[in-house]
């Protein structure tokens, strides 16, 4: 059995992690450049995700062990650039 899955849709993905008996005051996310990074205050839980630069963390929630990150897809827009 995984800890964690992931889910895609067309606004983004989410990150499913079990983490049974720890609540948010006991877990920190960090998105370190392409990195997600998932750890606890006791180091016990550690999970490291690659993420492509399409995608930028827009909110986490942790519920009864479950936590949950959510990831917007970035749009791909055209920035025009004024030459000075």
């Amino acid at each position: 059995m995984w800890n964690y899955y992931l889910e895609e849709n067309e606004k983004g993905i989410v990150i499913t992690v079990f983490v049974p008996g720890y609540g948010k005051e006991d877990l920190f996310v960090k998105l370190d450049g392409k990195t997600l990074k998932i750890d606890s205050e006791d180091k016990a839980i550690k999970y490291e995700f690659s993420l492509s630069d399409k995608v930028d963390v827009d909110n986490a929630t942790c519920d009864k062990g479950v936590l949950k990150v959510f990831l917007n897809k970035k749009q791909n827009k055209v920035k025009s650039i004024t030459i000075n």
